[in-house]
């Protein structure tokens, strides 16, 4: 009984350090709730993980294709799902996305609140920019760049697709891809808008 009461107590102190990691396939064979505590797709550090990713590809092309310094400052929008509406998951994702590019000292950002007051000046929504960019809202924000991007829900797992896009031409200068596992915890914030 002791011997039990010292390995929960390792558990449970092992489960908030992000270097233990078990098995899953030896957990499932045991305790339930063990798999769960210790499963990454329900953990937050793998969606930061996941969006680090995804920004490292993206920036990593859109520095590839802005040799010339064209592209400064950005905006980033929140990401919509296959109806264009903005779910709690859109919010956190571009939250984790903005996290990611300010550690990068390449480009700036345009504050939240001023892409907010410029969209709804501008009379425009999150899924505007999936087709088009009006020039305008460059000029109100004063930025070269839009990053925006879609979750698309494949019933295994989520794929998010995020675009840089030129304010002034419309066109997209770089795009990145990356599949999320659908926990739980996504699908939940999926729903929520």
């Amino acid at each position: 009984m002791k011997k039990i009461v010292i390995l929960w107590l390792v558990i449970f102190s092992l489960s908030g350090c992000g270097t233990f990691s078990a098995p899953l396939d030896v957990l499932s064979q045991g305790f339930a709730p063990l798999e769960k505590m210790f499963n990454p797709k329900t953990n937050s550090r793998y969606y930061e993980r996941k969006a680090r990713h995804l920004v490292n590809q993206l920036v990593d092309r859109m520095e590839d294709e802005n040799s010339n310094d064209a592209i400064r400052k950005i905006a980033i929008m929140d990401l919509v799902d296959h109806n264009g509406r903005v779910a709690e998951l859109g919010r956190y994702l571009s939250l984790k996305i903005t996290n990611e590019i300010s550690k990068n000292n390449y480009f700036k950002l345009a504050p939240r609140g001023d892409l907010l007051d410029a969209m709804k000046s501008l009379n425009m929504d999150f899924d505007s920019f999936k087709t088009s960019i009006p020039k305008e809202f460059g000029e109100v924000l004063q930025v070269e760049a839009v990053i925006s991007g879609k979750i698309i829900d494949l019933g295994t797992n989520l794929d998010v697709n995020v675009n840089s896009i030129d304010v002034k031409t419309g066109e997209i200068i770089a795009s990145a891809s990356e599949s999320f596992a659908r926990s739980d915890f996504a699908t939940e914030m999926l729903r929520k808008y």
